[in-house]
């Protein structure tokens, strides 16, 4: 189901699901790189699956404009973190039915059964804008603000973003890519991250 929904967001964006996976990959390189926790790193590796899933929202008059976006437009494209936030929220208070004939009908999910993935996949959502020096969106978060996982989560995806073609712009260079990744460091990007990031280049790059 993680990876329907992530593909579903792939889809939606780029009408394909290659993205989501290499962002995936990407993330759960420079997760272990980053020495987190095994079991961490494979929650990194699903979660980010889903860092777009808020786009299913996005209409497609912005989506798949080639042009740039006007101020009203980028505003509402903004809004993809918290549509994806909503979608993922919590929603196992709730009753369970329908019931078979003499079942109780006081079944109910706690939340603190709520699984850890779809936890992390909300803040991913919600943060992977987020920029270090605090210009980023929605939150305006900065520095170690940020979760470790939406920080790995923006760098595997700005890289993915600048080394692919989109509708509105045909995809860089390798060099081109690189050089905006290191000058992004400190900037949108966790400077430690940008370091591991090219510390493993060659497998990123396999």
């Amino acid at each position: 189901v993680i990876r329907s929904l992530g593909r579903a967001a792939g889809f939606r964006d780029n009408n394909t699901g290659a993205h989501i996976v290499r962002v995936s990959k990407y993330s759960q390189l420079l997760a272990k790189a980053s020495g987190l926790p095994d079991q961490t790193v494979e929650l990194i590796q699903l979660a980010s699956l889903m860092h777009d899933i808020g786009k299913i929202g996005t209409p497609d008059r912005i989506l798949f404009k080639t042009g740039k976006l006007d101020e009203d437009e980028w505003r509402e494209m903004k809004n993809h973190c918290e549509i994806g936030v909503s979608i993922l929220e919590n929603s196992l208070n709730e009753e369970i039915g329908p019931y078979p004939p003499g079942a109780s009908q006081e079944v109910m999910i706690s939340s603190d059964k709520e699984s850890e993935l779809l936890i992390m996949a909300r803040v991913i959502a919600a943060c992977h804008h987020e920029h270090w020096d605090g210009k980023g969106y929605p939150h305006g978060l900065k520095g170690e603000e940020i979760p470790i996982e939406a920080r790995i989560v923006s760098l595997a995806d700005i890289y993915d973003a600048l080394s692919s073609s989109r509708a509105y712009k045909d995809a860089f260079k390798e060099q081109e890519c690189q050089r905006t990744i290191r000058e992004e460091a400190g900037k949108s990007l966790d400077p430690h991250l940008v370091k591991l990031f090219f510390a493993h280049i060659a497998e990123i790059l396999d």
